[in-house]
């Protein structure tokens, strides 16, 4: 990928030297194409246009998480949160709208070559859950929770052989309960049992799931075991027709690969499947449960083989394929050629590209790849 990015790079010059001032001159800035339609009514006279998310759900929903980062700076420059309607994203809409909740879950594999939008792909169906009332359990990049030389690296209390990180745990805790405060606050959502922390510290059966979430918070020693009571609990009041569930993880594979940065107090490696959070959300992707759903990408990003194919099969392995087997594929392609041009379009009217023209070079260079697009258009 790495050798590709540079070739984008090499090109940019002779793209500039392409438009021509002349051009320039006499040529008519183009109006993005828009939509007025939310993902609730999107269909396929949409594909290619454009819609803006209100700012108060970027600002509540989507404050704390949601967005890629390259998306969330875009935000700024462009002044808006926008997102093109993509034809796969309808088809996956109308799956999510069409499914019957009262069966088991129904998991979905967004797959695509890096840079085409799967995480995009993601926040577009995290926004179609907050208009849908769902109860969002994101993670919004599995890979940060390995990466990282973390100095909070405890061994379990309640699962021998695997290890908390506490820290990382009440982070999501808060991401949590910032994206779901809308709907958090409602009486169905009660704890079926007691659970007892320590001597002094208990949840009642009953307690609002609210209250939960702030002891995890407060108390991040027991912030791991929160989160996996929360994971059930939901499960449990999904099922019972409380409210509805979606489980959004962005790079799944990333729990069944064999490399982490994270060491235990012997120095030694702790792999992804030793740490706790990654067993609450392996249950939580399992299909024992209803009237919810499970959306996840898999991700080339997380196999350090810049060969390697973008297929669940192979990016799961047979772990992973076992867990999620049955799911449905959805492939994220490259833009098609009327979203390409709509994309140029979009961007020629927010002046990210100052010096129009060199299509046909564009198209060629970036393979219409989203995100070697924009960043071929930078400079120009």
């Amino acid at each position: 990928m790495s050798m590709r990015i540079a070739n984008v790079y090499f090109h940019q010059k002779a793209i500039s030297r392409l438009m021509s001032t002349e051009a320039v001159v006499s040529y008519k800035r183009p109006v993005a194409l828009r939509t007025a339609a939310d993902p609730l009514s999107q269909g396929e006279h949409d594909v290619g246009h454009f819609y803006t998310i209100p700012k108060d759900v970027c600002e509540n929903f989507f404050a704390l998480g949601g967005f890629p980062n390259n998306y969330r700076k875009s935000i700024k420059t462009f002044g808006e949160a926008s997102l093109m309607v993509r034809d796969h994203t309808v088809e996956f809409l109308n799956y999510l709208k069409k499914a019957n909740y009262n069966h088991p879950v129904i998991r979905y594999v967004i797959y695509g070559k890096p840079g085409c939008g799967k995480s995009m792909t993601l926040s577009h169906v995290l926004h179609y859950a907050y208009l849908s009332n769902f109860i969002v359990l994101h993670v919004p990049w599995v890979w940060n929770w390995y990466r990282r030389n973390l100095t909070e690296v405890v061994p379990s209390d309640t699962k021998e052989g695997l290890y908390n990180l506490p820290v990382e745990a009440a982070t999501w805790l808060k991401y949590f309960q910032k994206q779901n405060a809308h709907i958090l606050s409602s009486p169905d959502l009660r704890l079926s049992k007691e659970y007892v922390w320590s001597q002094r510290e208990i949840s009642p059966a009953d307690a609002p799931l609210q209250e939960l979430i702030t002891h995890g918070i407060g108390r991040i020693r027991y912030a791991c075991d929160v989160i996996d009571v929360l994971v059930n609990e939901l499960k449990l009041l999904s099922s019972q027709g409380r409210c509805k569930v979606l489980i959004a993880i962005d790079g799944f594979n990333q729990f069944f690969l064999q490399f982490s940065n994270i060491k235990n107090a012997e120095k030694r490696i702790v792999l992804p499947d030793q740490v706790t959070l990654a067993q609450t959300f392996l249950s939580a992707v399992r299909a024992d449960w209803s009237n919810g759903a499970v959306v996840v990408t898999v991700d080339q990003l997380n196999t350090r083989n810049e060969e390697a194919s973008e297929k669940p099969l192979y990016l799961l392995g047979k772990r992973g394929f076992e867990i999620l087997d049955p799911f449905i594929p959805i492939e994220v392609p490259v833009l098609s050629e009327f979203e390409f041009h709509s994309m140029l379009d979009y961007y020629e009217d927010r002046r990210w590209i100052q010096r129009p023209g060199a299509r046909e070079e564009l198209d060629f260079i970036s393979s219409r790849n989203p995100y070697y697009l924009m960043n071929l258009c930078a400079p120009l």
